[in-house]
């Protein structure tokens, strides 16, 4: 009988520091950590290895709401400086029709 695993893959970026997808995966063959899988004509790695599909799809989500957070705060923090330099040529702008 085959045992079929549960798997969690991943694609990442070339500096292996970001994720760029998940998919959860039901395996036939035993897979390792590391393992590398083509489907769909891109290469995925094992990254997570569990004992039912729910508890592989609760940790492929946790990263993604991790993966989320990082970015939504990189978003704010340059949107933070564009209406800062916004606030600060429209300042300037306002100054200068005012000594005219």
């Amino acid at each position: 009988m085959i045992k079929e695993t549960h798997i969690g893959l991943v694609i990442m970026n070339s500096d292996n520091t970001d994720f760029i997808e998940v998919r959860y995966t039901l395996s036939k063959f035993d897979r390792q950590l590391g393992d590398t899988m083509t489907i769909d004509n891109k290469k995925y790695r094992v990254g997570i290895i569990g004992d039912s599909r729910n508890a592989v799809i609760s940790e492929l989500n946790k990263i993604i709401k991790a993966k989320n957070k990082i970015t939504r705060r990189q978003q704010k923090i340059e949107n933070q400086r564009a209406d800062l330099y916004f606030n600060k040529v429209l300042s300037e702008a306002i100054q200068m029709i005012n000594n005219i």
